[in-house]
């Protein structure tokens, strides 16, 4: 079985408005958020074997906080950025070409992209991933390259404001 955790970057700030999109640094919340998105990840007993982010500043300060609070090796890191503004149908696509070494994946990356790979593996997906929003999906395949709607499960739904809400 592969197990694929998508993950919103947390909270950004727009304080500088000279910033480029792709520099733009976390807000106070978005540290403060982070760590506990870890520990509900370990409450959901998935601790990802590989993180792969974008390469975008709000991204890689995600990440680097969970590779601190989920103690994942920095040599199981991966920065891409082809996962900045990637499409649903791209991210489809890259998910297909992940190393199948590693049975549970996680991703850092972006809206609408994200909200949009949800949709096209569960049409009945209809909430709003917001900033670090948690979504884990289980396939039922031993090959990345296999995976598709018809083998995949929605784990959970899980963000800082709210309630996770459980699938199976």
């Amino acid at each position: 079985m592969k197990k694929l955790l998508l993950l919103r970057h947390a909270k950004s700030s727009w304080k500088d408005m000279s910033l480029i999109d792709y520099d733009r640094p976390l807000k106070k919340r978005g540290i403060k958020d982070t760590p506990e998105m870890a520990r509900r990840m370990l409450k959901h007993q998935v601790i990802p074997e590989l993180i792969i982010s974008s390469g975008a500043k709000r991204a890689l300060s995600t990440s680097s906080i969970l590779l601190d609070k989920l103690k994942v090796d920095s040599n199981n890191f991966q920065v891409d950025d082809d996962l900045y503004h990637i499409s649903g149908y791209s991210l489809i696509e890259y998910t297909k070409n992940l190393p199948n070494d590693y049975d549970v994946i996680l991703l850092v990356s972006h809206n609408p992209g994200l909200n949009d790979f949800v949709n096209r593996m569960f049409s009945s997906f209809t909430e709003n991933i917001p900033t670090c929003g948690l979504v884990g999906i289980n396939y039922n395949t031993d090959s990345w390259y296999k995976i598709t709607k018809a083998n995949a499960s929605l784990g959970f739904f899980d963000y800082p404001k709210n309630k996770p809400i459980e699938y199976s």
